[in-house]
Protein backbone atom coordinates (compact mmCIF):
# COMPACT_ATOMS: atom_id res chain seq x y z
CA UNK A 1 0.00 0.00 0.00
CA UNK A 2 1.55 3.65 -0.59
CA UNK A 3 3.15 5.12 2.34
CA UNK A 4 1.27 7.91 4.05
CA UNK A 5 1.25 11.68 3.16
CA UNK A 6 4.55 13.53 4.86
CA UNK A 7 3.78 15.56 7.55
CA UNK A 8 4.50 19.36 7.25
CA UNK A 9 5.49 20.13 10.68
CA UNK A 10 2.04 21.27 11.92
CA UNK A 11 1.01 18.35 13.75
CA UNK A 12 -2.78 17.85 14.10
CA UNK A 13 -3.49 20.80 12.34
CA UNK A 14 -6.80 20.13 10.39
CA UNK A 15 -7.57 23.46 9.11
CA UNK A 16 -8.82 24.18 5.32
CA UNK A 17 -5.55 25.24 4.02
CA UNK A 18 -4.91 21.43 4.03
CA UNK A 19 -8.77 20.70 2.97
CA UNK A 20 -8.33 22.85 -0.13
CA UNK A 21 -6.71 20.05 -1.88
CA UNK A 22 -8.49 17.37 -0.05
CA UNK A 23 -11.32 15.64 -1.91
CA UNK A 24 -13.75 15.54 1.24
CA UNK A 25 -13.43 19.76 0.80
CA UNK A 26 -14.60 19.14 -2.71
CA UNK A 27 -17.46 17.02 -1.43
CA UNK A 28 -18.21 19.75 1.53
CA UNK A 29 -18.52 22.46 -1.79
CA UNK A 30 -20.76 20.43 -3.76
CA UNK A 31 -23.15 19.35 -0.91
CA UNK A 32 -23.34 22.95 -0.07
CA UNK A 33 -24.51 24.51 -3.56
CA UNK A 34 -27.02 21.09 -3.48
CA UNK A 35 -28.40 22.31 -0.06
CA UNK A 36 -28.38 25.70 -0.73
CA UNK A 37 -31.14 24.43 -3.35
CA UNK A 38 -33.53 22.84 -1.66
CA UNK A 39 -32.74 25.31 1.72
CA UNK A 40 -36.35 26.95 1.92
CA UNK A 41 -38.21 23.63 1.62
CA UNK A 42 -36.08 22.25 4.71
CA UNK A 43 -37.58 21.98 8.23
CA UNK A 44 -35.33 25.33 10.09
CA UNK A 45 -33.78 22.43 12.88
CA UNK A 46 -32.02 20.36 9.62
CA UNK A 47 -31.13 23.25 8.86
CA UNK A 48 -29.66 24.31 11.68
CA UNK A 49 -28.23 21.39 12.01
CA UNK A 50 -26.50 21.27 8.39
CA UNK A 51 -25.17 24.45 9.50
CA UNK A 52 -23.85 23.47 12.55
CA UNK A 53 -21.53 20.35 10.48
CA UNK A 54 -20.78 23.12 8.00
CA UNK A 55 -19.10 25.18 10.95
CA UNK A 56 -17.62 22.18 12.40
CA UNK A 57 -15.93 20.85 8.96
CA UNK A 58 -14.62 24.19 8.22
CA UNK A 59 -13.47 25.68 11.88
CA UNK A 60 -13.31 22.41 14.17
CA UNK A 61 -14.66 22.56 17.46
CA UNK A 62 -17.35 25.36 18.50
CA UNK A 63 -14.89 26.30 21.36
CA UNK A 64 -12.09 27.12 19.26
CA UNK A 65 -13.17 29.72 17.06
CA UNK A 66 -13.53 32.89 18.35
CA UNK A 67 -17.17 34.46 17.66
CA UNK A 68 -16.24 37.12 15.69
CA UNK A 69 -14.41 34.45 13.21
CA UNK A 70 -17.62 32.78 12.47
CA UNK A 71 -20.34 35.28 13.08
CA UNK A 72 -21.78 32.60 15.35
CA UNK A 73 -22.80 33.92 19.07
CA UNK A 74 -22.62 32.13 22.15
CA UNK A 75 -26.24 32.47 23.24
CA UNK A 76 -27.44 31.04 19.86
CA UNK A 77 -29.29 27.61 19.55
CA UNK A 78 -26.79 27.24 15.95
CA UNK A 79 -24.02 27.30 18.76
CA UNK A 80 -25.44 24.62 20.82
CA UNK A 81 -26.10 22.55 17.77
CA UNK A 82 -22.16 23.19 16.41
CA UNK A 83 -21.10 22.42 20.22
CA UNK A 84 -22.92 18.59 19.41
CA UNK A 85 -20.37 17.79 16.78
CA UNK A 86 -17.25 18.83 18.97
CA UNK A 87 -14.50 16.13 19.06
CA UNK A 88 -15.62 15.45 15.42
CA UNK A 89 -12.52 15.42 12.49
CA UNK A 90 -13.46 18.27 9.86
CA UNK A 91 -13.42 14.91 7.85
CA UNK A 92 -16.40 13.59 9.77
CA UNK A 93 -18.17 16.83 9.67
CA UNK A 94 -17.53 16.79 5.80
CA UNK A 95 -19.56 12.81 5.72
CA UNK A 96 -22.08 13.46 8.10
CA UNK A 97 -22.86 16.80 6.02
CA UNK A 98 -23.03 14.89 2.93
CA UNK A 99 -24.78 12.15 4.04
CA UNK A 100 -27.85 14.21 5.77
CA UNK A 101 -27.42 16.58 2.14
CA UNK A 102 -28.94 13.43 0.62
CA UNK A 103 -31.48 12.41 2.99
CA UNK A 104 -33.12 15.82 3.20
CA UNK A 105 -32.47 15.98 -0.59
CA UNK A 106 -34.98 13.00 -0.82
CA UNK A 107 -37.07 13.99 0.98
CA UNK A 108 -37.78 17.73 -0.36
CA UNK A 109 -38.01 15.31 -3.71
CA UNK A 110 -40.66 13.16 -2.06
CA UNK A 111 -42.65 16.23 -0.97
CA UNK A 112 -42.23 17.70 -4.27
CA UNK A 113 -44.61 14.56 -5.92
CA UNK A 114 -46.58 14.38 -3.67
CA UNK A 115 -47.41 18.14 -3.98
CA UNK A 116 -47.54 17.64 -7.88
CA UNK A 117 -50.03 14.72 -7.33
CA UNK A 118 -52.06 16.48 -4.99
CA UNK A 119 -51.95 19.66 -7.24
CA UNK A 120 -53.40 17.94 -10.29
CA UNK A 121 -56.29 17.29 -8.65
CA UNK A 122 -56.60 20.66 -7.16
CA UNK A 123 -56.36 22.26 -10.81
CA UNK A 124 -59.02 20.23 -12.10
CA UNK A 125 -61.48 21.15 -9.40
CA UNK A 126 -60.55 25.17 -9.89
CA UNK A 127 -60.63 24.37 -13.48
CA UNK A 128 -64.37 23.19 -12.98
CA UNK A 129 -65.03 26.34 -10.83
CA UNK A 130 -63.95 28.37 -13.09
CA UNK A 131 -66.40 27.57 -15.62
CA UNK A 132 -69.06 27.85 -13.48
CA UNK A 133 -68.62 31.66 -12.53
CA UNK A 134 -68.64 32.16 -16.14
CA UNK A 135 -72.50 32.60 -16.49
Amino acid sequence: GGGGGGGNGTAGSDSLEDLENDPAFHELQEAMERFAVIKDNVDENDVRHMTALELQARVGDCDSAKPAETGVNENTPLYGAWCLFKGNSKREAVANYVAMELKLSEEVLRLKVVENESNKGNSEISNIADRQGDD
